[in-house]
């Protein structure tokens, strides 16, 4: 049943993890009936555990009364003893004093075999192989102290026994600029990983001298202000701290932001551009002051004037005198004379609500706090609510039948109950007034510490590759947040011990004042009524003691559904309940597309990134949209794609308001290339076809299209080929080149290339775009590049300049223009002798 419980809670992660590509792609509904096939399938193993427990129950409930008459009946008819009423009430009284802690023995067992299966699961994950330091040796004899870094007949897998990197040999030197290229999956991003110790070791050495700095393909953000995501835990130093932020060229973009270096980021950099959260990773690793850099592809996310700026004033001069390795597609970088030497790498070697919940809902609530409600609080609703309601209901009949008894036989007990009952009510209102706020913040601080604990998990190459003081940082960080959680359930347990106690002691009182008065008034009453009036007495006290604690648990348990609830409530995003107007099928015929006065915002009050933007495009015009990091290119595909709505003005397709059109019928229309490609846990197959709509020619047809044929033809099973997680066993490349290809069988007739070359080899991308060309003739293309040469051959290009259209017009007539931006960027980007 745990196992059930941990793949839909991995579905819940890598879905919400990646909420903006479901949503960009349409995808809420299959993904919502993946976790609710997953949901099903836990619900399944549910049901038969609540069967057992209810057996369970009836056994424990109905054994003191059947265990009481077997007894008497075996003393009195096979013994053949008299039955006195001395007997029968002391039996009835040692009974009941068993039943209690017969009845607690099942769950004391099943919590501990709960305990067991928890510790071993836990076991078995820290038992799991480490990294291993001595994949990297900081000290080698055999190396001169010149040398930085030395790979000697490396060989290096992903797994124990498939080699990635085969026969590597190289030595680098204190001070050397040592720049990596090759064709997409080549291996430069595992020959980076190798370096750190990242994968396997299967044959020879590598040597690493100094402290490293990493810089990841896929910028690795913490859920911080800007400014402690780049001293990363080190002291501040307000000289290198500037020198910094000028040479990774975040001043303009500091001087934007209202609060500037302290602004806070949201989870995985959501309210950066993907250009911003590269430079601050970037300024991450530049801060640390170490001796050894490597950088997988810094510059590829940014446009080519600021790509020369960076290298320019960040690794020639601020990292002049350290040791960098540089991945990078970019022919400039490759061709500096800056660069000792280059590397060439070839291949072989060297649920609906939340769904439909808008982008605004993700990016103030992280990934930690659902996770929250979707694992602790649906594990109370569907464990614990049923046992606990379970509880409440019998201890009601029984106590209605024992106090109904009690009150025939003994009228004067009746007169007890009232008063007796509401002081237990009075106690409980006191202790659970106070509870059930107890309950809600400790959900509230356990949310950080799943927060913390996914942002680990992503960046963990990044920390290890910091050293052991970074590790340590992290691991106390980390005990801060547990600490934190743990002194509210400490507060939690506290109150509830002190609430038994007050009703142990009350029910200790009432035994008393009964047994007291029994006492006196022996004279006037029967050895028989005695007996009686003490078992009822105990048993109406010890019943609406029950009654008032299992209330409470009852009130503090409704905080989980609560807590769920509050999350169905969720207003859904645009016009997602009722919408005025659905289009053909066969919408959009033309893809026109018509920008009116648009003004935009991530979320309400916020500062403005697109302003009173308009523009026509073309039926089937290829358009490139340019401009520098930050000026708003992704931010006109936000709002083509209404992730958020508009402020004012007006979008229309082929005529069509979009703010009139279902949101999933908008979104299923378009195809879209995303900045940071993510493929999600299943078949490969699934992943490029979704909804089971097209052919396995089809997708032969459009993998031979993007050049991913031959590398998918090699995999086991092809097709039905297991990708991991977030696709880890794909390159950044390949991934895009997989969204490429699903983009292609979409037959879209608008489609949106987000940076979808920035991680890709100049090679590669010329076979693209003649690809673009050939395939995408009917279709209109926007073209979002930091490299210039990517959109040269649109049939107009877009300039975007801090959220407004500075320029908009062709390719020839822009870099005549000597006056205009895009004529001063393709300089400074040395693109004009190009052309």
């Amino acid at each position: 049943m745990m196992q059930q419980g941990d793949g839909r809670m991995k579905a819940v992660k890598e879905v919400f993890g990646a909420i903006q590509v479901v949503k960009l792609n349409a995808w809420e509904a299959k993904f919502a009936k993946r976790i609710a096939d997953r949901r099903k399938t836990e619900m399944s193993a549910l049901r038969s555990f609540l069967l057992s427990c209810s057996l369970e129950e009836f056994v424990v409930w109905a054994s003191p009364l059947l265990v009481s008459i077997v007894s008497m009946a075996v003393y009195s008819v096979v013994l053949g003893q008299p039955l006195t009423a001395a007997k029968v009430f002391t039996a009835l009284t040692l009974f009941n004093a068993l039943r209690a802690p017969l009845q607690d023995l099942p769950s004391v067992i099943q919590a501990c075999l709960h305990f067991k299966v928890s510790l071993d699961r836990i076991s078995e994950y820290l038992s799991q192989p480490d990294h291993n330091p001595a994949n990297v040796l900081q000290e080698d004899p055999t190396q001169g102290h010149e040398v930085s870094i030395a790979v000697e007949n490396g060989s290096f897998g992903w797994g124990p026994d498939t080699p990635i990197l085969t026969n590597v040999n190289l030595q680098i030197k204190k001070g050397d600029l040592v720049v990596v290229q090759g064709p997409v999956g080549a291996g430069k991003s595992s020959l980076c990983s190798a370096l750190l110790g990242e994968m396997h070791k299967l044959d020879g050495k590598v040597f690493v001298r100094g402290k490293v700095a990493y810089y990841s393909q896929q910028p690795w953000i913490q859920n911080m202000t800007i400014r402690d995501n780049i001293l990363f835990g080190q002291e501040f130093d307000d000289v290198r701290y500037q020198k910094v932020l000028d040479a990774c060229e975040l001043l303009p973009d500091l001087a934007q932001l209202r609060s500037g270096d302290v602004t806070e980021i949201g989870e995985k950099g959501v309210n950066l551009s993907g250009g911003q959260k590269a430079r601050v990773s970037l300024a991450r690793a530049c801060y640390s002051n170490a001796d050894v850099f490597i950088f997988d592809s810094p510059l590829a996310a940014v446009d080519s004037v600021v790509q020369s700026e960076i290298f320019s004033k960040c690794i020639c001069e601020l990292l002049e005198d350290k040791t960098i390795v540089l991945v990078t597609h970019s022919p400039d970088v490759i061709q500096s004379a800056a660069g000792n030497y280059s590397i060439v790498m070839e291949k072989g070697t060297v649920q609906d609500a939340l769904l439909r919940a808008p982008m605004k809902f993700f990016d103030t609530n992280p990934i930690g706090r659902i996770v929250n409600r979707y694992g602790m609080d649906m594990g109370s609703i569907d464990f614990r609510m049923p046992l606990i309601y379970g509880g409440f209901l019998a201890d009601v009949f029984l106590a209605i039948c024992q106090l109904a008894t009690a009150a025939y036989m003994m009228n004067f007990l009746g007169i007890l109950v009232l008063p007796l009952a509401w002081v237990y009510v009075k106690v409980a209102n006191f202790y659970l007034s106070s509870s059930s706020e107890i309950t809600r913040f400790q959900r509230m601080k356990s949310s950080p510490v799943l927060s913390f604990v996914g942002q680990c998990e992503d960046g963990a190459a990044v920390i290890r590759a910091f050293g052991p003081d970074c590790i340590s940082r992290m691991a106390h960080e980390m005990w801060q947040r547990i600490d934190q959680s743990n002194q509210i359930a400490y507060i939690r347990i506290v109150t509830e011990i002190w609430y038994i106690v007050r009703i142990q002691l009350i029910g200790c009182g009432v035994v008393v004042g009964i047994v007291s008065a029994l006492v006196y008034l022996r004279a006037f009453l029967s050895p028989g009524l005695v007996g009686l009036a003490f078992t009822y007495a105990l048993n109406v006290d010890g019943g609406l003691a029950n009654i008032v604690r299992q209330w409470s648990y009852v009130e503090l348990i409704m905080v989980s559904p609560e807590r769920v609830m509050e999350y169905t409530s969720i207003e859904p995003e645009g016009n997602d309940k009722t919408f005025t107007l659905e289009p053909a099928a066969e919408w959009p015929q033309h893809g026109v597309i018509q920008f009116e006065n648009v003004v935009f915002s991530y979320k309400e009050g916020g500062d403005l990134v697109l302003k009173n933007v308009s523009f026509s495009i073309k039926h089937n015009e290829k358009i490139g949209i340019v401009g520098r990091t930050g000026a708003g290119k992704s931010s006109l595909t936000m709002a083509l794609f209404r992730i958020n709505e508009l402020v004012s003005g007006q979008i229309a397709i082929d005529g069509a308001d979009i703010a009139m059109l279902p949101l999933r019928t908008l979104r299923s229309r378009m195809s879209i290339i995303p900045q940071s490609p993510v493929l999600f846990k299943g078949t490969l197959r699934a992943y490029i076809d979704p909804f089971d709509e097209f052919t396995d020619a089809d997708i032969w047809s459009a993998f031979d299209k993007v050049d991913m044929k031959v590398k998918i033809s090699a995999l086991e099973n092809q097709l039905s080929f297991e990708l991991n997680e977030n696709g880890e066993n794909f390159s950044v490349g390949e991934r895009q080149m997989l969204c490429m290809g699903r983009a292609l069988l979409n037959r879209s007739r608008i489609v949106v290339m987000d940076e979808a070359t920035a991680s890709i080899d100049h090679a590669t991308e010329q076979k693209l775009q003649e690809m673009l060309k050939r395939d995408f003739q009917n279709a209109t293309v926007l073209t979002i590049a930091h490299r210039l040469a990517t959109v040269f051959d649109s049939d107009r290009i877009l300039v975007l300049s801090d959220g407004e259209v500075v320029e908009f017009d062709t390719p020839q007539n822009l870099v005549t223009d000597i006056n205009g931006v895009f004529y001063g960027l393709a300089k400074e980007g040395g693109y004009l002798e190009k052309l």
